[in-house]
């Protein structure tokens, strides 16, 4: 597993691993989310575009 970026109150002992998961679910979301988003616009442009 690749290191991923833990947040800071996790590794002083303020954030529990609950929490942390939420986190990590809710930024693999918005990556998921983004990525679909810019892959959907680059097939209407490319129809566009008159392929």
């Amino acid at each position: 597993m690749t290191t991923t970026t833990i947040p800071a109150g996790f590794l002083d002992g303020t954030m529990t691993i609950p929490e942390l998961r939420r986190a990590w679910a809710d930024a693999r979301k918005r990556v998921f989310r983004k990525a679909r988003r810019q892959r959907i616009a680059a097939k209407e442009s490319f129809l566009r575009s008159g392929h």
